[in-house]
């Protein structure tokens, strides 16, 4: 009977330590990886972007998300061209990620376009450069696919400029755009 007693006793013991290793909701977020380096394919930045995302907030099934990023495009062919422009953009972002990937947001880019023209002359030759500011708003909708544990990060989303501020009355209120990003959660 002590031996039946002793065998019970360890068999419900040992049950309760097991429970007990279950994660808590607090050390699953310690441990989720919220840093994202990443390259979008056209998107918020325009051509191309370099850029960094981090989760801010997790509540439940939806994650809270900022990023910024980087752009610069040479248009320019060749180093005696008469014309060198040049496009620099600056895209930041905030961004609601539920759980099923589906992503929202809203965001803002600034873009400076500059061109530089060389006119060559008898005897010498003169430059002369002018900058063009951009400011667009920038939805975003689209869909997002990264690990809790970290690793490989895709997203691919509609993000239409709206320009709020330019000095360029030939471009359009609003422009139809998308794009792809590629990266790493770590």
């Amino acid at each position: 009977m002590k031996h039946l007693l002793l065998y019970f006793f360890f068999l419900f013991g040992s049950c309760n330590i097991f429970c007990q290793t279950a994660l808590s909701k607090d050390s699953v977020l310690h441990n989720y990886k919220r840093n994202t380096f990443f390259l979008e394919f056209g998107g918020q930045g325009g051509f191309y972007s370099i850029g960094y995302d981090r989760i801010l907030e997790i509540n439940g099934k939806i994650r809270h998300t900022s990023s910024i990023g980087l752009s610069y495009l040479f248009l320019g062919v060749g180093s005696n061209t008469e014309l060198r422009p040049q496009i620099f953009s600056l895209p930041y972002s905030n961004n609601i990620v539920f759980k099923n990937g589906f992503e929202l947001g809203i965001g803002v880019t600034i873009a400076l376009y500059t061109e530089t023209r060389t006119s060559y002359y008898h005897g010498g030759s003169s430059t002369n450069t002018e900058i063009t500011t951009y400011l667009f708003a920038v939805p975003r909708i689209g869909y997002r696919y990264q690990k809790n544990t970290g690793g490989i990060f895709f997203r691919a989303a509609l993000t239409p400029l709206v320009k709020l501020i330019s000095d360029d009355p030939s471009f359009s209120r609003v422009f139809p755009w998308g794009g792809i990003s590629i990266g790493k959660s770590f």
